[in-house]
């Protein structure tokens, strides 16, 4: 009776062993984090233009334009 309740636990153990190193874990580093904050924030400086109709999202009336721009984005190098 022992051996087989001592049998039933090993191939539990192997078992949880198993399937514990066939999950994989993806951890996410601090490089791969500090990009989603990028993505997710804005970096628009000043009043956002939308110029023309083709495929990219405008943020201000969400309709399909050509390009997204900012006013003074290229004004700062004074």
């Amino acid at each position: 009776m022992k051996t087989k309740i001592l049998f039933l636990v090993l191939i539990l153990v192997a078992v949880v062993v198993t399937f514990q190193m066939n999950v994989k874990h993806e951890r996410l580093d601090n490089v791969m984090l500090e990009n989603l904050e990028a993505l997710s924030s804005g970096e628009w400086e000043g009043p956002i233009v939308c110029i023309g109709s083709g495929c990219v999202d405008c943020p201000i009336s969400n309709v399909k334009v050509y390009i997204v721009t900012s006013i003074n984005g290229f004004a700062d190098f004074d």
